[in-house]
C-alpha cells in the first residue's frame, strides 16, 4: 500500500506542479553513505555464485564480493555482477524518462522489464542514460537488471583504464536515477561566459514546435535576475540540433579561484500560454587564455597554479565517494593554500566540480588514459560523456587528453566540438599545444626550462610524495625557481591522498600495494602529513623572508603579495606574543604576554609592503612572537613564528641540593657521584655508559659519537677543578672529537663538545643510544609538531610539544605526527621512558635534535631515495641534517636547499645540559 500511495503522489507531483522543470528520481543511494540495497549476483571471487543484495552505489570488492586488483597486477579478476532491481515509475503523459548512470565499472548492459535500454557501455568513469519511456510499464513495478563486467570486452578501455597506476574495481560505483522531462526539452546547455560580461549559451533543445520561444535569464544564486532576458524562437531551430543565444551583463562579478563568484543561467522554453520546460544551469563569468611564450591568463591577469593530483577515493568504499569527502578534500587543499587540482586520471564525481566551483579551486579534468589510450570509436564517445557533463564548469581551465603517453591524437579536435569556450587541450608529460607538463623535472631541468624554454611550463606531476619523500621536501627550491620562470604557470604535486584500501579479504587492513599508492600528502583518511604545513607556508600567497629576529628588528616585517587577484588590504593580520611553559611545567600552551592587529592600506598583487605591528615596547622581554595572516574570507592563511631571545638554559634548570661529589675509578669504570645521581663512564671507550639516579638505572649509553664518524679513543682522565669535577675524552679521526664533562654540586651535567667538519656531509653532530623500546613519549621546545628534512623546514611552529612514541611510517601507517626523526630549533627536550624522564637543555637556537632512527618501509625501492642515511645512535643532538628526495630523484638532484651539508671553516663548539633529577 505504501509504494502504491508514493507512486500515485508521484504522478500527481508529475503533472502538476513540477510540470515545467526536470525531476529526479533515485533508483540507488546518492552516495557512500546513503545506499539503497539491490538484488545482486557475482560470477566469480569471494561470495560468488549465489543471489544476495549489496548497496547502490558502491564498488563490490569493499562489499565483499570478487577479487581487489591493482592496474600494475599481472593476474585480472574478470568477474561479472548482475543487479535487479524493482521500481514504481508508469509512463507518464506528456513525459518523456531517461535512465541515468553517473558511472559504472565497466562495461554496463541495461535492461528494462527485459528489453535492452541501448548499446552496452564501455567505460567507468563517464555518465551514460538512455531513453526508456517505451520500455516502461504503463503503471505497476518496472524490473531493472544491470550486468556489469569488470573487464571491457573492448581491449583499449582495458588499457586506458584498467591497467593503470591506481586501484582498478568493479560494480555501480556512483548513482543511478530516473530524469523525467516534458517531451519538449531541454536536453544540455553549453555556456560560454567571459569576464567581460559577454554570454553565449548552445541550448540544445529536443522537439520543440514553431511556434514556442527559448528564453535566458542570468541570475544570483538567489534567484534575482541580473541584466535584461533574452530569447530566441524555435523555427530558428528547424535545421539544427541546438539554438545559440547571446547576451552580455554589465559589469559582472568575476569568476576566480580567490573570488569564486558564481551566477546561474534560467533557460525557459514557452509559447504563449505555458512554460514548457526550465532548466537552470550555473556558471561564471571568467576568461583563460593561454599566451604562448608568456603565461596562463585568467580575466586579463597572469596567474600560477599551485595544486596537487587527486584520485576520487576512499578507503572503506573505494570510488564511491559523498559531498562530505569532497568538500573535505577542497577545504584541505585550500588550507595548504592550494588554488588548483589536478583529475587524476579521469573525471570525477560531478558534486566535486560544484565543489570547486563555489569553494575557488582551478581544475585540469582529465580523459582517462594512463600511458594507454583508447580506441578512436570508444575515445569519441567518451570525450563527448565527459565534456557534454562538465563543460559549465567556471574551474575548469583545460582538458586534460590522457595522461603521459596516453593520449589519442586523433581526439584532440573533439574536445571543442563540445566546449564553446575551446579550453585548451593538453598532453600531460608532453610539450603540446603551447604547454610543457614534463612530469617529475629535477632542479636543472627547471632552470633549463626558465632559460631555454618557449612554453608556457607548469608539470602535471612533480614532487613525487612517495612515503615521507618529495611533496614538501625539495619544494622551496623548485617554487623559488617556478617564480624566475618567464612563462611559469605553476605545477601540480603528486599525490593529494594516499590510496590505502580496507581490503576486506584481508581482515581489513589498509593496502596501498605497496609502494604504489603511498605518494600522498594526506593519508587515506585525510591524516595530515608533514609536507601539509610545509605546503602552506612555501604557498602562502602572503609571503614573509623574514628568518629570525635579531637587534635590528624594528618591529615591521616586509611582506610580498603573491596572491593573482586579492588585496593585500583585503587580509587581517593579528599577532602575539608569548612566553613558553619550562622543561618541568606540566602545560605546553604558551602564555600570552600581549597581542593586537596590523593592517595594510594597499599592496597589489605582486607588489610588496612593509606590516607595522606596533608591538608594545616590552615586546623583546617575551619569548616569540606569532603572526597570523587570514584571507577576506577570515580562514588563516599561516602562522609565522619567532624566536625572540636566546633560551636562556639557567631558568629552567631548578637547582638540587648540593651533595659532595664522589668519584670512583677502577679498571674500566669510572663513577661520578653528584647530587643523588650517579654517572658510568666506559673509560676504554670515553663513552657514558648508564647514570644511575633515586629511581634505579637509566639507559643512556654509547655516547657521545660524532654522528657518521668512526672514531678511536685518544686520550681519556678527569680531574678535579675549582670544586667540580671534569671528565674529557679525545678522539682520533675525522671530525677530532673532543668531549667535556663537568660535574658541580646543585647543578645538571654539562657537555661541552668541539668538533671540525672537514667534508661536506649528511648530518654533522653527536649521537647517544637509549633502547627505543624503553621510550614512552618525548616532550620539547622547539618546531613542532612535525618531523623535518634539510629540505623541508618550512610550516613547522615554535612551541613546547608532546607526542607519544609511534613507529609511524608514512604511507603504510598514519599515526601523526610520526614520532622518530628530525625536530628543529630545540631548546630542550623532556626523554619520557618506563625508567626515569629525563630532560636536555642548550642554548643553541639551531639545534636539531634526533629521536630514533626512521624504520624502513617493507616496500621501499633499493635506491633509498626517500630512506636516506641516518645516523645510527638513537638520540642526535646535531648542527646539520640530510635532505630527503621522492620517488625518481635521490636529494642531490632537488636543488641547492637538498644538498650535503657544507665543510665549515671553523670547529663547531656546543654546550648541552642533562637532568636526571627526579
Amino acid at each position: 500500500m505504501r509504494k502504491i500511495t508514493i507512486y500515485l503522489l508521484l504522478s500527481i507531483i508529475y503533472n502538476t506542479s513540477f510540470a515545467q522543470s526536470t525531476v529526479i528520481q533515485y533508483l540507488s543511494g546518492t552516495d557512500k553513505d546513503h545506499t539503497v540495497n539491490w538484488d545482486f549476483f557475482c560470477t566469480d571471487g569471494r561470495n560468488s555464485g549465489r543471489w544476495t543484495t549489496i548497496p547502490v552505489p558502491s564498488n563490490w570488492e569493499l562489499q565483499g564480493f570478487g577479487s581487489y586488483n591493482y592496474g600494475h597486477d599481472k593476474q585480472k579478476s574478470s568477474e561479472q555482477g548482475i543487479y535487479k532491481h524493482t521500481f514504481l515509475s508508469g509512463k507518464h503523459p506528456g513525459k518523456r524518462t531517461f535512465i541515468v548512470f553517473e558511472g559504472s565499472m565497466t562495461d554496463t548492459k541495461v535492461m528494462i522489464n527485459g528489453k535492452l535500454a541501448g548499446p552496452v557501455h564501455q567505460g567507468a568513469f563517464y555518465r551514460f542514460k538512455y531513453d526508456i519511456t517505451n520500455l516502461l510499464k504503463p503503471e505497476g513495478k518496472n524490473l531493472l537488471e544491470v550486468t556489469v563486467d569488470k573487464t571491457s570486452a573492448n581491449a583499449s578501455v582495458n588499457l586506458a583504464e584498467r591497467k593503470s597506476d591506481f586501484w582498478i574495481l568493479g560494480g555501480i560505483f556512483r548513482p543511478v536515477y530516473l530524469e523525467i522531462v516534458p517531451e519538449r526539452f531541454i536536453d544540455r546547455v553549453a555556456i560560454n561566459a567571459k569576464a567581460d560580461g559577454s554570454f553565449e549559451v548552445d541550448v540544445f533543445p529536443r522537439n520543440l514546435k514553431g511556434n514556442e520561444t527559448i528564453d535566458v535569464q542570468i541570475q544570483t544564486l538567489n534567484g534575482k535576475a541580473a541584466g535584461a532576458p533574452f530569447s530566441v524562437k524555435a523555427s530558428d531551430a528547424a535545421v539544427r540540433d541546438s539554438l545559440r543565444l547571446t547576451g552580455r551583463l554589465s559589469n559582472p562579478r568575476q569568476w576566480t579561484a580567490e573570488f569564486p563568484n558564481l551566477y546561474q543561467a534560467q533557460i525557459t522554453i514557452r509559447n504563449s500560454k505555458q512554460v514548457i520546460h526550465r532548466s537552470v544551469q550555473k556558471f561564471g563569468f571568467r576568461t583563460v587564455e593561454l599566451r604562448k611564450n608568456d603565461g596562463l591568463y585568467v580575466n586579463g591577469k597572469k596567474i600560477i597554479l599551485k595544486g596537487s593530483n587527486r584520485h576520487s577515493f576512499w578507503p572503506e568504499s573505494g570510488r564511491t565517494l559523498s559531498h562530505a569527502v569532497h568538500l573535505m578534500d577542497a577545504k584541505l587543499m585550500k588550507e595548504m593554500n592550494m588554488n588548483a587540482v589536478r583529475m587524476s586520471h579521469y573525471p570525477p564525481d560531478q558534486d566535486f566540480l560544484h565543489v570547486c566551483d563555489s569553494i575557488g579551486l582551478y581544475v585540469i579534468d582529465e580523459l582517462t588514459g594512463w600511458q594507454s589510450k583508447y580506441d578512436t570509436v570508444a575515445g569519441r564517445k567518451l570525450v563527448k560523456e565527459l565534456i557534454v557533463r562538465d563543460v559549465n564548469h567556471p574551474s575548469i581551465l583545460m582538458w586534460a587528453n590522457g595522461n603521459e603517453g596516453g593520449w589519442n591524437r586523433g581526439l584532440d579536435n573533439d574536445y571543442a566540438w563540445y566546449d564553446p569556450q575551446k579550453r585548451t587541450v593538453i598532453h600531460p608529460y608532453e610539450k603540446f599545444n603551447g604547454t610543457d607538463t614534463h612530469h617529475y623535472p629535477d632542479y636543472n631541468y627547471m632552470v633549463k626550462s626558465a632559460k631555454e624554454g618557449q612554453e608556457v611550463y607548469f608539470p602535471t606531476e612533480f614532487m613525487h610524495g612517495l612515503y615521507d619523500g618529495g611533496a614538501g621536501a625539495g619544494l622551496d627550491d623548485f617554487w623559488n625557481q617556478m617564480l624566475l620562470h618567464p612563462h611559469g604557470a605553476g605545477g601540480f604535486i603528486w599525490a593529494f591522498v594516499d590510496e590505502g584500501i580496507v581490503r576486506t579479504d584481508k581482515n581489513g587492513i589498509l593496502d596501498t600495494d605497496g609502494n604504489h599508492g603511498a605518494d600522498g600528502i594526506v593519508g587515506p583518511h585525510r591524516e595530515k602529513e608533514g609536507s601539509f604545513f610545509t605546503i602552506k607556508e612555501i604557498w602562502s600567497p602572503v609571503f614573509i623572508g623574514l628568518k629570525k629576529i635579531d637587534s635590528l628588528f624594528d618591529r615591521k616585517i616586509e611582506i610580498e603579495n603573491r596572491y593573482d587577484f586579492t588585496n593585500l588590504n583585503q587580509c587581517t593580520f593579528k599577532w602575539k606574543l608569548v612566553n613558553f611553559p619550562q622543561a618541568k611545567d606540566n602545560k605546553t600552551e604558551p602564555n600570552e604576554t600581549a597581542s593586537g592587529s596590523s593592517s595594510l592600506t594597499s599592496v597589489e598583487p605582486g607588489a610588496k609592503g612593509s606590516l607595522d605591528l606596533k608591538l608594545p615596547a616590552s615586546w623583546n622581554k617575551s619569548d616569540a612572537l606569532f603572526l597570523t595572516a587570514y584571507g577576506p574570507d577570515q580562514k588563516e592563511i599561516y602562522t609565522w613564528t619567532w624566536a625572540i631571545k636566546p633560551y636562556v638554559v639557567r631558568k629552567d634548570v631548578a637547582k638540587t641540593s648540593a651533595t659532595a661529589l664522589n668519584i670512583e675509578d677502577q679498571d674500566n669504570l669510572l663513577r661520578v657521584k653528584c647530587d643523588g645521581i650517579t654517572y658510568q663512564f666506559d673509560k676504554a671507550t670515553g663513552y657514558i655508559q648508564q647514570v644511575m639516579n633515586q629511581g634505579g638505572t637509566i639507559s643512556l649509553s654509547g655516547g657521545p659519537v660524532l654522528a657518521g664518524a668512526t672514531s678511536r679513543l685518544k686520550e681519556f682522565k678527569h680531574y678535579a677543578s675549582e670544586g667540580k669535577h671534569v671528565v674529557e675524552a679525545d678522539y682520533d679521526g675525522p671530525g677530532a672529537l673532543h668531549v667535556k664533562w663537568t660535574f658541580s654540586a646543585g647543578s645538571p651535567a654539562q657537555l661541552d663538545y668541539q668538533y671540525a667538519q672537514t667534508e661536506a656531509s649528511e648530518f654533522s653532530g653527536i649521537t647517544f643510544n637509549y633502547p627505543e623500546s624503553k621510550i614512552t613519549a618525548m616532550k620539547w621546545m622547539g618546531r613542532g609538531q612535525y618531523r623535518v628534512w634539510k629540505n623541508r623546514m618550512k610550516g613547522q611552529q615554535l612551541g613546547v610539544w608532546y607526542k607519544k612514541y609511534n613507529n609511524t611510517l608514512p604511507g603504510e601507517s598514519w599515526q601523526y605526527p610520526e614520532f622518530k626523526g628530525y625536530h628543529a630549533e630545540v631548546s630542550w627536550v623532556v626523554i619520557e621512558n618506563q625508567e626515569s624522564p629525563f630532560r636536555v637543555y642548550t642554548s643553541d637556537k639551531d639545534l636539531f635534535f634526533q629521536m630514533l632512527k626512521p624504520a624502513r618501509e617493507k616496500d621501499a625501492f633499493e635506491n633509498n631515495y626517500v630512506q636516506p642515511a641516518f645516523p645510527e645512535g638513537s638520540l642526535g643532538f646535531l648542527t646539520g641534517i640530510n635532505a630527503i628526495g621522492n620517488k625518481f630523484h635521490g636529494a642531490k638532484s632537488m636543488g641547492p636547499e637538498s644538498q650535503k651539508n657544507e665543510p665549515k671553516n671553523e670547529k663547531i663548539s656546543r654546550t648541552l645540559w642533562f637532568d636526571f633529577s627526579r
